[in-house]
C-alpha cells in the first residue's frame, strides 16, 4: 500500500477515520513512519462524534510504516 499525506485511511479494528498528515523519518534509525490524526468529518460532511476521553480529537498519532501497511488500515 501507498500511504499518502492527505488521504483518510479506516481503522479496521475501532472503525475510525484517521487522515495522514506527514510521512516521516525518525532521527535515530531513519526508520519511516506515518503522521497521522483523528478524521472528524464523515463523507457526508455532517460532524459524527463525541467528546470523550477516549476519543483522542486532536491527538497526533505516529506509526512505523510497516505496521501502518499491515493490513490495520485501509483508504477509504
Amino acid at each position: 500500500m501507498i500511504v499518502t499525506p492527505g488521504h483518510i485511511y479506516l481503522h479496521k479494528k475501532s472503525g475510525r477515520r484517521y487522515r495522514v498528515l506527514h510521512v516521516g523519518l525518525l532521527e535515530k534509525t531513519l526508520e519511516v513512519h506515518v503522521v497521522y490524526t483523528r478524521d472528524i468529518i464523515p463523507v457526508d460532511g455532517q460532524p459524527s462524534f463525541t467528546f470523550s476521553t477516549t476519543d483522542w480529537i486532536g491527538t497526533v498519532w505516529i506509526r512505523p510504516l510497516d505496521e501502518f501497511v499491515d493490513g490495520r488500515f485501509v483508504e477509504v
